[in-house]
Formats: C-alpha cells, sequence, structure tokens
C-alpha cells in the first residue's frame, strides 16, 4: 500500500486548477478554452469523426462530449453533421484550423511558468510518469503541424 502522506491527487487537482487559471487569464476571449484543446487538436489532426470514437479518444462518456464540444460549435470552432447512419460527425471549421496551434501555444507558455521549477528532463519524467498512471498519451501540443484534410 501507498503511504497515505503522499496524496498526489490532491496535489494534480490544486496543480491544475492554477494552471487551468492561468491558461483562462492568458486565452482570447473566443478562443478556444483549456478544456477544449484535446478534442479540437484530435479533430486537427485525424479529420472528421463521430462523437462516440471522439469520446474514446478522451476517455469520456459519450454524452460528456456533447456537452464539452457546445461552446466550440458555438464559437463556430467545429460543426457538427448527421451522417446517413444517424451518427453525429465532428469536423473542425477550416476558418479555425489555426485555433488549437495558438491555444497551445498560450498553453506552452502558461506551462512554462508553472513548472519553472522543474529541469526539462524533471518535466518529461513527469509527464511521462502522468501518461503511465492514465494509460493514454494525448496528441502534442505544438506547432500547427496536422494538416487539416480536404474537405469532402
Amino acid at each position: 500500500m501507498v503511504s497515505t502522506e503522499h496524496q498526489p491527487l490532491r496535489i494534480l487537482e490544486h496543480l491544475a486548477r492554477i494552471g487551468r487559471h492561468a491558461a483562462e487569464t492568458s486565452f482570447e476571449p473566443d478562443g478556444p478554452r483549456t478544456r477544449h484543446i484535446t478534442a479540437l487538436k484530435l479533430l486537427c489532426g485525424r479529420g472528421p469523426q463521430n462523437q462516440k470514437d471522439l469520446a474514446e479518444s478522451l476517455s469520456l462518456d459519450p454524452r460528456s462530449v456533447v456537452g464539452l464540444l457546445n461552446e466550440p460549435e458555438e464559437r463556430e470552432l467545429i460543426t457538427r453533421r448527421r451522417d446517413r447512419a444517424g451518427r453525429r460527425v465532428l469536423n473542425l471549421c477550416r476558418q479555425s484550423q489555426d485555433e488549437p496551434a495558438r491555444a497551445c501555444a498560450r498553453l506552452n507558455s502558461v506551462e512554462d511558468e508553472l513548472f519553472k521549477a522543474l529541469s526539462a528532463e524533471e518535466r518529461d519524467r513527469l509527464y511521462g510518469l502522468l501518461v503511465r498512471a492514465i494509460g493514454i498519451q494525448l496528441p502534442p501540443c505544438g506547432p500547427a503541424d496536422d494538416p487539416l484534410p480536404s474537405p469532402t
């Protein structure tokens, strides 16, 4: 059994709260929020996909994805349409293809400030441990190197 004096979940929650606040205050008012970045990066890199597949990629209940994507849809960052089978297909709007990269740049600046006490090696190690703990690796939040698929 792990020692109860070390409770990483409490620290992670506190860190997430600090990071979320810093990120939200650095983002453009009409841009994506921190909670939207991973979904937008997945749509940018993989192209259109249905809500169920996106939910699986995000390890979320499909009903949660509906709520998660309401705001990006209202801001015209994504579109939702039904395919012939009646599933909702999500697509990143062409005019918003640079949004995930801009949001990631701001997020990277926030992370640099938040983790300034850690060396690059320590940050890499922390990232690796967190990936191992949750069992999935999220798409990188880097430059706009994910080409947007051509419209069909």
